[in-house]
């Protein structure tokens, strides 16, 4: 590599870090009246229930801190990665739902923000489509939400005995992880 290049790349490595600490900065300073709700371990398996699922559901924490929907809204069209390209296995639906669920807990300290494991189906087809990761989330209120990166729409409330839909996919749940 020639040296003007080496140049430049050092220079766009520091520029970029400087302007990702100071960007961190400035948006957690956005939301420092942010008031967060907390619950316990116990609770966020009981909203599960509640919300008819009953799958595995891996804790990392005791204490869980969080927000109503439309705050999460609010942080999902602030940190959402429109921008960022889909590149299969490199990429793709497990790094973007564990870096939503990183990003909310280091931003702005809400660990209800989680990962979902589960099938995927044609919603008109009936037909598998694949394996899939996503988002769950768990309202101050006790409601657990789906969001999918990979599927852009508005959160969907996940209610027992009700399919799980957004756009024409159906999601079916078969594991979840929060820390």
């Amino acid at each position: 590599m020639p040296i003007e290049e080496q140049k430049i790349n050092e220079i766009s490595r520091k520029l970029g870090s400087i302007l990702l600490e100071k960007g961190i900065v400035i948006l957690q300073s956005a939301f420092k009246s942010l008031k967060p709700v907390s619950f316990s371990f116990g609770d966020l398996k009981t909203y599960f229930l509640n919300a008819g699922i009953n799958t595995p559901l891996n804790q990392f924490d005791y204490k869980y801190f969080s927000v109503d929907r439309e705050t999460f809204e609010i942080l999902l069209d602030l940190v959402v990665l429109d921008k960022a390209m889909y590149l299969a296995e490199q990429r793709d639906c497990d790094n973007f739902a564990s870096l939503l669920t990183s990003l909310f807990g280091f931003l702005f300290g809400l660990n209800t923000f989680g990962i979902g494991y589960g099938e995927i189906w044609g919603k008109s087809t009936g037909k598998f489509i694949a394996l899939h990761y996503f988002n769950l989330f768990a309202t101050k209120d006790g409601k657990i939400y789906l969001f999918d990166s990979l599927n852009p729409a508005e959160s969907v409330l996940i209610e027992k005995g009700k399919d799980i839909v957004v756009n024409n996919w159906k999601y079916i749940i078969k594991s979840a992880t929060f820390f």
